[in-house]
């Protein structure tokens, strides 16, 4: 965000927040499933219902407690699951000047190949 503001950084008030995205609508299930064909991954993609998720990760949270580790499933995160959202960038492009410069499928191949280059794969 600062990257994008830096040219109008003293003029804006304090505390803003601004939707980054290109605009594109895509599903979640579509950008995960683009994002491990190009790592190469051989998996599949289920669907679990929301309630039964929901019970682990508040589960994982509570015995969480005990550790300094944030759990891998949070009450939040598989809230943020349950459903599809494109944000608007209106306001980044009235008051920024934001216009999106990369496509969903450029971010993905971008992001795949920085998650190979810097060992973030754990196979």
């Amino acid at each position: 965000m600062w990257l994008a503001s830096q040219p109008l950084c003293d003029t804006l008030p304090s505390g803003r927040a601004y939707n980054i995205t290109n605009g594109e609508h895509r599903t979640l299930r579509s950008i995960v499933q683009k994002l491990i064909d190009e790592l190469g991954i051989t998996c599949r993609i289920r669907s679990v219902p929301y309630p039964m998720l929901d019970m682990i990760a508040r589960s994982m949270e509570h015995f969480g407690n005990k550790s300094a580790k944030e759990p891998a499933l949070t009450h939040y995160g598989v809230s943020k699951l349950n459903f599809d959202f494109t944000l608007d960038t209106t306001r980044a492009q009235d008051e920024l000047g934001y216009q999106p410069v990369i496509s969903v499928d450029e971010g993905i191949v971008r992001t795949a190949a920085w998650l190979r280059d810097h060992g973030k794969l754990h196979r």
